[in-house]
């Protein structure tokens, strides 16, 4: 699959960086530009594991398959917490996981992550929201391990300023933020195709 010039001009700011936002509007091939910034990104033998929804699965398997299909790869899918441990033992290169199920098994995942060079993605990043929140906890309990990062969402903010928090906390821990700055400090490390850019036409 060739990108576009939207996802070329994104990816070559996302590849540059070890961990960045796209917050491209549906439609404009996030999950492309997110392979495609991991292709640009991993060392041999880097692995991969997005965090998503259950019902974005698929498309993340059609996605891999259609980009990178001279790799023959396909997505773990770690969803029964039993199996997982024997699941990760195999040491597999792509992986997705929901964010419940991650809740449920943070101490697993967190452990994998210590051990291998893995790279992280959020899917609908947005979903990780409130401090009190157990999707959040897990996820910012280990946000300090990949080796690279990768936050998507094409409503970062649904309701409010704050909800931006947690996503750039996963994205740089290290880093202090509020309300007052989040948004300054997302400005250089997020790129964005808007609704003009994909020349739609106007909503009858």
């Amino acid at each position: 699959r060739s990108l576009t010039a939207q996802q070329k001009r994104n990816v070559r700011l996302l590849a540059a960086i070890s961990a960045g936002a796209t917050f491209s509007v549906p439609g404009a091939g996030k999950t492309t530009e997110a392979l495609a910034t991991f292709v640009c990104r991993a060392k041999p033998g880097e692995r991969l594991l997005v965090i998503a929804p259950k019902n974005a699965f698929a498309a993340w398997d059609e996605q891999l398959a259609d980009c990178l299909p001279s790799w023959g790869e396909t997505f773990v899918r770690l969803r029964k917490s039993a199996q997982i441990p024997l699941q990760l033992r195999a040491d597999p290169r792509f992986m997705i996981i929901g964010y419940q199920q991650l809740a449920r098994v943070r101490e697993i995942i967190a452990g994998h992550l210590a051990s291998r060079d893995t790279n992280v993605f959020l899917d609908e990043s947005h979903r990780i929201k409130g401090m009190a929140n157990v999707s959040t906890d897990a996820v910012l309990g280990f946000s300090h391990l990949p080796i690279s990062k990768l936050a998507m969402s094409g409503t970062p903010m649904p309701q409010a300023t704050s909800d931006l928090l947690p996503q750039f906390r996963f994205l740089f821990p290290e880093i202090a933020a509020d309300e007052t700055n989040v948004v300054d400090m997302v400005q250089p490390i997020y790129v964005r195709t808007n609704k003009s850019e994909l020349g739609l036409p106007e909503v009858r």
